[in-house]
């Protein structure tokens, strides 16, 4: 008696085509995205629990990836270690005196865009709030 054993093989294909860098099987190509998103706008700043909470509106983009916040020095200084999902971020200042911050917004492709209109905070020092639409704003927090 003769045993026969059938075995079936399946392969599996993958093509890839990276995006910008060829085209697809139908002949059209894919510009790489270069466009930054638009430039977040800071609404608030408060204090909570020892930290400065700076809020902007959130950027409507599709393909937004998060923010970033700087520290407005020179150089800049990025605050946040990874980008931040939401529309808000709270920064531990270091001691009294005025800090300048700022907001960028990035997309999936990694483009940044310019960043927000410079906030000032004036942490511990005497005064009150001043904001003026369309200009920096002096936010005192104590």
């Amino acid at each position: 008696m003769s045993l026969r054993r059938t075995v079936t093989v399946t392969l599996a294909i993958a093509a890839l085509t990276l995006v910008g860098c060829g085209s697809s099987n139908n002949g059209t190509s894919v510009a790489p995205d270069t466009a930054p998103p638009s430039t977040p706008s800071i609404s608030d700043v408060h204090s909570r629990e020892g930290k400065v909470v700076i809020v902007w509106a959130p950027n409507v983009e599709a393909d937004l990836a998060g923010y970033n916040v700087y520290l407005a020095s020179t150089p800049a200084e990025k605050v946040n270690t990874s980008l931040i999902p939401g529309s808000s971020f709270g920064v531990t200042p270091g001691n009294t005196g005025t800090y300048r911050y700022r907001v960028t917004a990035v997309d999936r492709a990694g483009n940044e865009s310019a960043p927000s209109p410079m906030i000032l905070v004036n942490v511990g020092t005497p005064s009150g709030t001043i904001d003026t639409p369309g200009k920096d704003s002096i936010t005192q927090i104590r």
